[in-house]
């Protein structure tokens, strides 16, 4: 599972070196990231209550399984944030702000559904 979800990052350091977009960082990247760590927060949170009530609900993400283990959701949680970070950090300005606001549409839409379906952020 973790050569899956590492091969977009270490991807990301043969093609772009650690200087070329990162200086360009700017106050309204670091809003946007962290209104995206916040829901991702949250996606989490659910996703671990999905982990420890497999009775009543089963998880959609293909690389997580129907079932995982608390420990397996934090394992991927904890990678896809540093990654999602990495690209938004090392990705040309103009491409950015677009795939920072696609990461909060995305994330925004799993927690809105699992509230729909009575999934609650709890730890």
């Amino acid at each position: 599972m973790f050569k899956f979800i590492f091969l977009p990052f270490i991807l990301l350091f043969i093609f772009f070196s650690p200087s070329t977009y990162a200086d360009q960082w700017s106050n309204a990247d670091t809003k946007r990231e962290a209104v995206y760590l916040v829901l991702h927060t949250m996606d989490w949170a659910q996703t671990r209550n999905i982990a420890r009530n497999p009775d009543k609900w089963h998880e959609q993400n293909s690389i997580l399984g129907s079932h995982p283990s608390t420990s397996q959701v934090d394992q991927y949680f904890v990678a896809t944030a540093a990654i999602q970070f990495a690209i938004a950090y090392y990705l040309p300005v103009e491409y950015r702000k677009a795939f920072q606001y696609l990461s909060i549409g995305h994330d925004a839409g799993y927690v809105v559904h699992n509230f729909s379906i009575g999934i609650r952020v709890g730890i």
